[in-house]
């Protein structure tokens, strides 16, 4: 029964020791812009997070690469809760195009600071990059978009702008899902999957902070898993 438990603790260990995830925020949330906007991280319970959120513009018609947006929690000791997760507040961002970012530590100076060489990205300013998610609002703009390049994530153009962008609550994907929502979400290549299909469908219920983020159930894996516990389970009654 044990080797049956521990399989489902590592089916559910989506998360390395020490990493750190953008989990889960909203690009441009339906209704007027809020003063304040939520970054939801997920990370390792009980430690201590200590950094930078940036936003980095991506829109191809712009300056694209300027820093246009950089809170700093390096001081306040904030830590993750009992389901690894952390809820940020900050200033409004501008709507995509955009890359969002955890870093470290920034040293340059907000709407002056570019990461664009014409190459490779300036990435210096940042020190330890924890994860960045690319976000564009048109085609044109998946090409001005460095989630990929910081060693993060870029979104597929979804067909208009996301209200909210999350990852499954076990396997860590992405999917966003648009303003309006209508009834399909959108997997990190845009491919469109019905909300219902989640445990908790995004488009009713857009946004969990603070809580684990809706699933995909996997009723393959699943079964797989379920199978292996049976099976541990009836040898360990034998064994009695």
């Amino acid at each position: 029964m044990k080797k049956a438990l521990l399989l489902l603790a590592l089916f559910g260990a989506s998360i390395g020791h020490g990493q750190i995830l953008i989990n889960e925020f909203q690009p441009n949330p339906t209704g007027t812009d809020p003063a304040n906007v939520d970054i939801e991280l997920k990370g390792t319970p009980g430690a201590l997070f200590q950094g930078w959120v940036i936003s980095i513009e991506s829109d191809a018609t712009s300056p694209f690469g300027t820093v246009d947006r950089a809170a700093d929690f390096t001081s306040n000791a904030t830590v993750f809760d009992g389901n690894g997760l952390l809820v940020l507040s900050m200033p409004d961002l501008e709507n995509p195009s955009f890359t969002v970012a955890i870093t470290e530590t920034f040293t340059g100076t907000v709407g002056v600071t570019t990461i664009e060489t014409g190459g490779a990205p300036d990435l210096s300013f940042f020190g330890t990059i924890y994860d960045a998610l690319g976000v564009p609002d048109n085609v044109g703009d998946e090409a001005t978009i460095y989630g990929v390049a910081m060693g993060g994530s870029d979104f597929s153009y979804t067909g208009d702008e996301p209200q909210s962008v999350f990852r499954d609550g076990v396997t860590n994907a992405w999917y966003a899902v648009n303003d309006p929502a209508g009834t399909d979400v959108f997997a990190l290549d845009a491919t469109p999957i019905a909300g219902s299909v989640f445990d908790i469908d995004p488009t009713v219920t857009p946004s969990t902070f603070g809580s684990v983020n809706p699933i995909v159930p996997e009723p393959s894996t699943y079964a797989a898993i379920l199978g292996l516990i049976g099976l541990a389970y009836v040898a360990y009654r034998r064994r009695k």
